[in-house]
């Protein structure tokens, strides 16, 4: 609240205000079940194979914390891409000669 030339100005005159939440506006479905996406970002210079690997190891753990009937699923896993990237470039040959001491 504030008083603008003499007037009261209110919240309710600049903004949409409601008791509650916001309306949801975008469902998760797997197998035709709600769900939930909890999607995990790495930060800048984090290594993606070590922070999948963080992740799926501690999932047990979260999943022993919930009530029975809520199960975690992975859905999409960027190491796999990483790895295959890795795996590629080492069975290809340079694109150059190599001399020794380059």
């Amino acid at each position: 609240m504030k008083k603008v030339n003499g007037a009261m100005v209110y919240l309710r005159d600049v903004a949409h205000v409601r008791d509650g939440y916001v309306p949801q506006t975008s469902m998760v479905l797997t197998n035709g079940t709600k769900g939930a996406l909890l999607p995990i970002l790495k930060a800048q210079g984090a290594s993606t194979l070590d922070v999948v690997s963080r992740v799926r190891a501690a999932l047990p753990g979260i999943q022993a914390t919930l009530p029975p009937d809520l199960e975690i699923k992975p859905l999409a896993d960027q190491s796999v891409f990483v790895k295959s990237a890795v795996v590629e470039s080492c069975a290809k040959p340079p694109s150059r000669p190599v001399s020794p001491g380059s």
